[in-house]
């Protein structure tokens, strides 16, 4: 908890403190924390790199000095340099990073999937009656998670590919997965054969129960590391 309540102070600095960097730096700030939250580090170190670099790069403009005078030229290499040097997350962190990501998104996916279904009940019946799940709703839920995460990952990597390339790739990668979105989830549409129905104090339990599961996951992470340090 502790750990917790630090990089959350941390962060509110950081967030804080960013403001004060001019267009120029910020383009560059942006860069390096989208390509290092995108590599193994654990959030406390992003953190405080994300420290670091705005105090340089304040530096470098009330010094009004050039960013490749402070950063060099190959800002790409800077980043990859900043990670080698600390420690990657472990197995356990990154399958529970994963594991978290993944149950957010359908907290969130259901979270609109139950006030869609609410606003269409009230509508259509004056009243809630109770929650029906689509074959089609739940692979939809599905497929979102699986290229939302995806896509995120390749744009992380790609940040320091040429601003040509970059549009190109990430144009490209969209213009796929918006083909296969359309291809898939049309067809989805129509798959309304009932799964699952539940009443909707249920699905606000089920939520409930994901939110302490994530929480007591974390909270266990966090004393499996302390316990490491400590060690």
């Amino acid at each position: 908890m502790v750990e917790k309540q630090n990089i959350k102070r941390l962060r509110n600095d950081n967030n804080r403190r960013e403001k004060q960097l001019n267009e120029k730096s910020v383009a560059t700030y942006d860069d390096m924390i989208v390509y290092l939250r995108g590599a193994n580090l654990s959030d406390v170190d992003v953190e405080r790199v994300r420290s670091d670099l705005i105090e340089i790069l304040l530096d470098a403009q009330m010094g009004k000095r050039e960013l490749e005078d402070v950063l060099g030229t190959d800002i790409k290499n800077v980043c990859d340099e900043i990670i080698a040097s600390l420690p990657q997350k472990t197995v356990q962190e990154r399958w529970f990073d994963q594991f978290e990501i993944i149950l957010y998104q359908w907290v969130i996916l259901l979270t609109i999937g139950i006030i869609s279904h609410a606003l269409k009940d009230i509508m259509t019946n004056h009243r809630l009656t109770n929650l029906k799940w689509t074959v089609g709703e739940l692979l939809a839920v599905a497929f979102i998670i699986f290229f939302s995460d995806r896509l995120v990952k390749r744009i992380s990597k790609n940040t320091f590919k040429n601003k040509q390339y970059q549009m190109k790739n990430i144009l490209k990668e969209a213009s796929i997965y918006g083909s296969i979105m359309l291809c898939i989830l049309i067809p989805i549409i129509f798959l309304n054969q009932v799964l699952l129905t539940m009443p909707y104090w249920a699905a606000f339990v089920i939520l409930a129960i994901v939110l302490i599961v994530i929480y007591v996951l974390r909270k266990g992470i966090a004393k499996s590391n302390n316990f490491n340090d400590e060690h």
